[in-house]
């Protein structure tokens, strides 16, 4: 992440900011205690209910702090309430799922899939917005996160033997 935002600069004149990306960082930092937090959870509550209880809690902190911070909720349309139900259900089947792979397996082997998120994203923007992704930055961060999952989960195959 560092070293995208460097944009060809040196680290002092960066435009790396701790609102930005020190943010990005806490959230991965958090991301990753939940997740330990999450399989230790799962062996006494079903996966469905652990993330019912996440999503529910979360979208009631998240809707306060909104308000609390000025937002506001206004021109809802039967089309923008049917993306954000579409989006919700979306969100909340993709969560059951982590959960339920987070019940049954290892955290440091299922967490490895999150980095391909921004495989995906990036393919993805490039198919449905016709996004260019083959600019040298881009296609090197792929390659290297590619490659940062065949070495893990080469670590770990041959640690099993």
């Amino acid at each position: 992440m560092v070293v995208v935002n460097l944009n060809g600069q040196s680290l002092e004149g960066s435009s790396f900011t701790f609102k930005g990306d020190g943010f990005v960082m806490i959230a991965a930092i958090i991301f990753a205690a939940s997740a330990i937090y999450g399989k230790k959870i799962t062996k006494i509550q079903k996966p469905s209910i652990v993330t019912g209880f996440q999503l529910f809690i979360g979208g009631i902190i998240l809707t306060v702090l909104g308000f609390i911070l000025g937002g506001t909720l206004k021109g809802f349309t039967i089309k923008s309430t049917s993306l954000l139900i579409y989006m919700a259900l979306l969100s909340s089947v993709a969560f059951t799922v982590w959960t339920q792979l987070l019940k049954y397996n290892k955290v440091g082997i299922i967490s490895v899939f999150n980095f391909l998120i921004p495989v995906f994203g990036t393919l993805l923007s490039a198919m449905f917005l016709g996004e260019n992704i083959f600019d040298i930055k881009i296609l090197i961060a792929l390659v290297l996160v590619c490659y940062g999952i065949f070495l893990v989960y080469r670590v770990k195959r041959c640690s099993k033997k």
